[in-house]
C-alpha cells in the first residue's frame, strides 16, 4: 500500500510513511482525501 502512496499519489516516503501509520479509519480517510484531490487536479484539454 505505501508503493501505491508514493507511485500512484506521487508522495513521498516519508509522507507515505506518515499515512500509513495511522490507524485504519484515519488511513482510508486520508486516502480519499488524497483520490479527491488527484481527480480534481487532472488536467483536462
Amino acid at each position: 500500500m505505501e508503493l501505491i502512496l508514493i507511485t500512484f499519489f506521487g508522495l513521498s516516503e516519508e509522507h507515505a510513511a506518515k499515512i500509513m501509520a495511522l490507524d485504519e479509519d484515519s488511513r482510508t480517510n486520508k486516502i480519499e482525501e488524497l483520490r479527491a484531490w488527484r481527480e480534481c487536479s487532472k488536467i483536462t484539454f
